[in-house]
Parts: C-alpha cells; structure tokens; sequence
C-alpha cells in the first residue's frame, strides 16, 4: 500500500474514533434508547465476536421452502450466510461470499457482471438468482444485482432444483438474498478500509424509530479500485433505503428501494502463450481500448405488505419493479497469442445494450392448523408479472494487433457494426402451494406443486416480426424428514423442475420453437447438531438427470433437435465445530461427476458425440475451509482456504483450467466494544489461477485471472 493509502485510512480511522467516544457518552445518557434486540446483537457479533456454530440448523430459513422451516426440518440441502459474517471475512463482492458456500463456485464474467455461478454440475441460467424472494426473470436482473454485500442481511442457498420456489430455471440451485430492513433498534454503523491496487471502500448504515410505528434504514457503500491488471480501475456505488410503518401488532407495511451501479473492471483475461498461462504477463490488460464503455445500472423498489390476522395465520403482498440498464462496451473478447511474431491478435469486438422493465406482485397465504389430528402448515399463492426485455447487439468486424508487453488500447474498428436485437414481451402467470404434514411425532411429508404459464412474445428490433410462444410447466416435490433425534434428521426427497433453453436475454427466435428442457433430482441426506450446538453437521447425497437439450440432427446437422441429456450425480458434506470456546472450525466439500448423457455438436462440417464428457466449467471437486480464533478478548485471527478443481473450458474435454488453492487470512484488533481494526490478506500464496475462461480451441482463448496477492485494512465503528 501507497503512503497516502496509509494516510487516508488512518485519518478515517481517527475520525471514527472521535464518533465513537462521542456514541459512547451520549450512550451513558440515555441508555433506554440503546437496548439490544437478538438480531442487532448478532450484527454487534461484526465488532466483538467471531460467530458461534449453535444456531446453524436451528434458525429459519426461506431458503428451501416457503413454510419458515428450519434446516433441520428441510428435505433438502440449504445453507445460510449470515451478512455479518460476509462482512467480518472480508468478502467484497456477492459472488466472493456466495462461493464458500458448499458445492458453489464462481463462472464470473464481466458480461454477467461478476456474479455468475455452478451448481451440482449446472450453471448459467440453471442457477437462479433471487433477491428478497422475487426472481428477476431477465439476464440483467438475475445477475448483476447486488454487487455490494454491505447491505445484505444473509445470503440464502438451495442446493439442487429450485423451479418449485421460483419457476422456470434453477434446476442446479438458487441463491436467494436478503436485505437489511429496518429495526427497532437504533443502530449507526461506519466501515473505511484501503488496501492493494488502489482499493478504497466507504460504507455508512443507520437503523432505527422514526416514531413509535415508523421505522426506517438507509445504507450506502461505495468501492473503488485500480484494479490487479493495468488501466483495470472499477467502482461500484450501492444505496438502499426503507420505512417500515407499523399501525397495528398485526399489520407491518414496507416500503424499500435498492440502487446498484457498477462501472467494472475492464478485463478480457490474458491469453495462454503456447498453451501456458504466464506470471510474468498477469497485469497485461490486451482487451482494453480508448473507446469502452461498460456500466451496469439497476433499481428494485417493492412493497411489502405482512397481515397476521390471526394467531396461525399470515398474508404477505409483494408488488415489486425492477429497472435496469446495461451497457456492455468491453472491448475485443477474443485473445490469440501469435508465435510467428510474438503478438496478440485481438477480435470480436462488440457492443451489448441491455433494457428491463420488470413489474411483479406476488400474494401468499400462510396457515397452521390440525389436519387429521396432526401438525400441518400450508402456505398457497400467486405470481403475476411484465417483463420488457430489450437487447441490441453491435459486433465490429476486424482485427487487431498489439505487442505481448505494453500493449496499446488502440480504438475499435473504424468500420459500420452490425446491429441485431430484440424485444422481449412477458406475461407470467403462476400458482404454487406448499405443505408440511406431521404424520407422527418423528416423521413430517413435505411438499410443494408449482403451475406456471408464461406468454413470450419476441419481437425482431429491427424487422419487427414477431415470434410467440406459451410455456405451462408444472413442477412439483415431495420429501419426507425422520427425526432420529430431537436435533438428528434424516431425509429423502424427489423433485422436478424445468430449465429455459436459453436465458431470456438471449433467447432466438428459432430456439423459442422448443420446448423447456425437463429435469428431475433424487437426493438423500443426513443433518445433525450436538454437544449443545457446539457441532452441526449435513451430508447429501443426490443424482440429477435434465433432458431435452439442443442438439443437430445427425440426418440434417444444420437443424437441431431437441433429444440431448445432462445428469450429475455427487456427495456433499458441511461442518461447522466450535473446538473449545474462541475456536471454530466451518468447512464444506463436494465431489461430484457429471456428464454429457447424450450430446453431438457441428464442428468443421462434421457431427461429433460428446456423450459421456464432463460440461464446461464445471468441477469435480471444490471445498472450504475457515478457522476463527478468539485469542484474547480483544485480538481475533481469521484463516481460510477455498479449493476448486480443474475445470474444462470446450465441450470436447480438450482444455483445462488446472486446479486452485486459495489462501485469506486476517486479524482484528477489537479497540473497543464499538470499534475495530482489520487487517487482512488475500491470496496470500500469490497463486497464479483461472476463476473462468473465454474462448476454446487448442492454443485460443484466454484465461480470467483471479487477485493476486494483495492486502487490505479495515476500520469499522458502531455508534
């Protein structure tokens, strides 16, 4: 770090300090004012504790079923990520937390705006992403919104088909986030840090009564950086804010909206030379031009309306919009190292504009009651949806040359594009029921049915003809958990789901002539707390077969046809150990196969069978490890280790990115009970590894470097 780097987050921290003790006198005044609830104590956990194993299993959970069920009562593999814990480990991004969780690793491009993910041997559109519990159907929504996990309350993950919570898509899994909302609680929270390559972060939230019945919360946070590869700087601002109007114990009605706007970093990955990816190029930036342009804009504003009429039973209404814009300017995509002259040859340059208009109002009935003498929970309701998705795409015939060290930016080619788009019409109509039985004291069904009808209409941008299509997919699931013990389960569940032949970005008129590729999983598993909470642990075990993909007729290889099979089938286990009081251990691995069942792709006029291949960008193997150390009550140590197997980057099982090991440790330094000190390190091996790839072909494409090894200090005050 740079002495004005030092300097500046030296003087943040002063200033913090001064806030602080000016908190704590006013805090002696009126302590009446400042009484903790449960969950401000957990978001206090950021400054004076490193977290606690015992109620992993225990808390609620959206995230596999719409009943508030717990983990441990839930037939299928879930997992939370406590936003506080996020923030403590370092994490900068919502893509860096999400892929500690188990079996989740990261497929991030620029494109997608850094949070694209695989799952169970899936990714793509084929893992959802959710925010507050409402999927943003177009590609621009899924994915880029949040960036910043500042404002984020936890991160909710489905491992395995989600179509019954979320419709059409999440066959591989769905990551469901959920923001901070207001509290009762007042609370003030400021976070500065500084660190390698230029990196600044400012974050600021503040929680509390405006009246006895009126709440509100309001967040910002801001990154900036440089970048780990040259002319590589990026930024990222994020705003959210919300009233919470409380008129009767029984009502609770609010009103938010979250801002995103990202500027990334502008990075095309470096090139392999002769098939090696060199250290010594790293910070070579061949994919930049004076002329990119490359932003990302989104907005969610929702009403939340929450009505307990009765002691069992809740009605919940969500009328939501999301607004977005995308600008895509990024530069050639396509690196090739030329040997003959020692140069890179640059291609495919393009521009991608994106529009979304998305309104949604969801309706949900909750009731518990006797059925048949025994405990049973029923929550049925309703979606209705508008997507207008409007996509046009520029691409630059031409070429480029620039030298493998210092190249230049060059412009793009001084040539007319050529412009193609569309716009797409949805309506969505859909009906979900799920249910939860107790036939016994031991043993409880679980099931959900999910009815989907979808009217798409896509419009050429340009030519103006329209392509329609109606799509009514029923999904459904049925699980059964058998309690061994009073915190020992055991589960069985089979489920079915759809997948889009394409993301609705995207999607052609000649693929909307298909029908929705269909899958379906078996999974079986184990879930246990002991020694009071002190150890919980899961195992899954799952097989997931999707069918109906495009493949060419092997009579007529230039039409396809829609009879080609995926399937993975894999084991999954978590742990999370408090050791003795100060030390815990949280870890995940998976291994898994999958494989092409049936698929033959056109290659050089000729049809060939990948059947039996592994997809692209998936891997075999990936684990997490962190370890957390109290070793004084005023010093805590975090260590960690995120490990993802080699993954093939072309269907024909030719390329490979090589497997990684990735190093974060850090340190806190705990002042007082209101401010901190962190100092951490990434990367700390400086390991040299591919996150994605781009390209394919023997000796083309490139690879997306992740950060070297870089540092970072952290100043976080409460007040």
């Amino acid at each position: 770090m740079t002495v004005s780097t030092i300097s500046r987050t030296v003087s943040c921290a002063v200033l913090l300090l001064g806030s602080c003790c000016w908190s704590a006198l006013a805090t002696a005044a009126t302590p009446a004012d400042n009484a903790a609830s449960a969950e401000s104590e957990r978001d206090a956990d950021e400054i004076i504790v490193t977290g606690s194993t015992r109620e992993i299993l225990a808390l609620p959970s959206t995230a596999g079923s719409r009943l508030g069920l717990t983990p441990l009562e839930t037939p299928a593999s879930v997992s939370v990520i406590a936003g506080a814990q996020i923030r403590l480990r370092g994490d900068a991004t919502i893509n860096a937390a999400v892929t500690r969780a188990v079996g989740i690793t990261t497929t991030a491009t620029v494109g997608g705006a850094g949070n694209g993910v695989a799952a169970r041997g899936f990714n793509g559109s084929s893992v959802a992403y959710i925010y507050d519990g409402i999927r943003n159907m177009g590609g621009l929504g899924n994915l880029a919104f949040p960036y910043d996990p500042w404002t984020v309350e936890r991160v909710e993950v489905l491992n395995g088909p989600g179509s019954v919570l979320y419709g059409t898509g999440a066959i591989g899994g769905a990551i469901n986030i959920v923001p901070r909302r207001p509290s009762e609680t007042p609370e003030y929270n400021l976070r500065v840090s500084a660190g390698s390559f230029g990196t600044f972060r400012e974050a600021i939230d503040a929680t509390g009564p405006i009246t006895e019945k009126l709440l509100y919360r309001f967040d910002v946070s801001q990154q900036n950086s440089n970048g780990y590869i040259d002319h590589g700087k990026s930024s990222s601002t994020a705003v959210s804010g919300a009233l919470t109007f409380l008129p009767s114990d029984t009502l609770k009605i609010t009103l938010s909206d979250d801002y995103g706007h990202i500027r990334p970093m502008n990075y095309n990955g470096l090139p392999l030379i002769n098939g090696v990816a060199l250290k010594s190029l790293r910070r070579e930036n061949y994919g930049r031009t004076d002329d990119i342009n490359v932003r990302f804009i989104e907005n969610s504003a929702r009403l939340n309306v929450e009505w307990s009429p009765g002691e069992d039973v809740s009605i919940r209404n969500i009328s939501s919009f999301v607004y977005g814009d995308r600008i895509w300017r990024q530069g050639p995509t396509q690196l090739n190292y030329q040997p003959a002259t020692n140069t890179i040859l640059r291609g495919s340059y393009g521009e991608y504009v994106q529009k979304q208009r998305q309104w949604n109002n969801q309706t949900e009935i909750g009731w518990k009651h006797q059925l048949f003498g025994t405990d049973n929970s029923l929550s049925v309701g309703g979606d209705v949806e508008h997507l207008f998705f409007r996509r046009i795409v520029s691409t630059y015939a031409g070429t480029s040359v620039v030298s493998l060290t210092n190249p230049a930016p060059g412009l793009y080619p001084a040539v007319t594009p050529t412009a193609t788009g569309q716009n797409m019409h949805i309506d969505r109509y859909a009906l979900f029921v799920d249910d939860r039985l107790s036939l016994t004291s031991k043993l409880s069904i679980v099931g959900g049915l999910r009815y989907d009808r979808s009217n798409i209409h896509r419009d050429d941008a340009f030519s103006g003809v329209r392509v329609s299509r109606v799509y009514k997919p029923i999904n459904a699931r049925i699980g059964a958990v058998y309690d061994i013990a009073s915190t020992f389960t055991a589960y069985a569940q089979y489920s079915k789901a759809t997948d889009p032949i394409s993301n609705v970005c995207c999607i052609t008129a000649a693929q909307l002539s298909f029908d929705a590729a269909k899958g379906n999983q078996i999974e079986a598993g184990l879930k246990q707390s002991l020694w009071n909470g002190r150890l919980a642990w899961t195992l899954a075990v799952y097989r997931i077969k999707k069918n109906d993909l495009l493949i060419p007729d092997p009579v007529n290889p230039n039409t396809l046809i829609q009879v080609g099979a995926q399937s993975s089938k894999g084991i999954e286990a978590t742990v999370a150990l408090t050791v003795v009081d100060g030390v815990q251990i949280d870890a995940n691995a998976t291994v898994l196969k999958a494989r092409y069942d049936e698929f033959r792709e056109l290659v050089a006029g000729t049809l060939i069978s990948r059947s039996g291949n592994r997809p692209t960008n998936v891997p075999q193997k990936s684990a997490n490890l962190w370890v957390n150390w109290d070793a004084t009550s005023r010093i805590k140590a975090q260590a960690g280790v995120r490990y993802v197997g080699n993954r093939f980057i072309d269907t024909a099982n030719l390329i490979s990115t090589p497997d990684y090991s990735v190093f974060d440790a850090s340190l806190r330094y705990v002042v007082t009970d209101r401010l901190a000190v962190d100092v951490r390190a990434f990367n700390l091996t400086d390991k040299l590894y591919a996150t994605t790839f781009i390209g394919n072909g023997r000796g083309g494409g490139q690879w997306q470097l992740g950060a070297p090894r870089s540092f970072e200090i952290a100043v976080t005050g409460q007040f």
